[in-house]
């Protein structure tokens, strides 16, 4: 993986973490567009700043203790497919969820997210991001 796009992967989960809005807006482009999988039934698709606010309010609603850690990530240069491990326990109902999502990225020619989505499966995942689940990526953490 290149260092820029490591920097990036490992930036984005850290400022979700912290719950660190600026820190993570300040590594999206103001077009940013969200896919967010959680969230669904309501709204799928998030659009610049606000829509990156009103998602991550979404899913804290949710879930509280939402903390993705990345397993590994595919890189593409301007793409990325990242497998990421969540253990949370949702507000409401007390269920408690222990499983393995993925999330695509594209970049823009600066290196910033211009989109980054959700799915529940790899293939998926790689579709969004244009890489099809074909083709062999620059680098791979795996």
């Amino acid at each position: 993986m290149s260092d820029g796009n490591a920097e990036l992967v490992s930036a984005a989960f850290d400022a979700w973490n912290r719950r660190d809005l600026d820190a993570l807006l300040a590594l999206c482009e103001p077009d940013v567009v969200v896919r967010s999988l959680m969230t669904e039934a309501e709204r799928s698709i998030y659009d610049g700043a606000p829509g990156v606010r009103d998602w991550l309010e979404s899913v804290l609603d949710v879930f509280p203790d939402w903390q993705p850690i990345p397993r590994w990530v595919d890189d593409y240069g301007d793409a990325l497919v990242v497998c990421f491990h969540v253990n949370a326990t949702a507000r409401n109902s007390g269920i408690p969820l222990d499983q393995d999502f993925w999330l695509a990225a594209r970049l823009s020619e600066a290196g910033r997210l211009r989109f980054w989505g959700f799915f529940r499966t790899e293939e998926l995942a790689r579709e969004a991001a244009g890489v099809g689940g074909y083709g062999r990526p620059m680098s791979s953490t795996r």
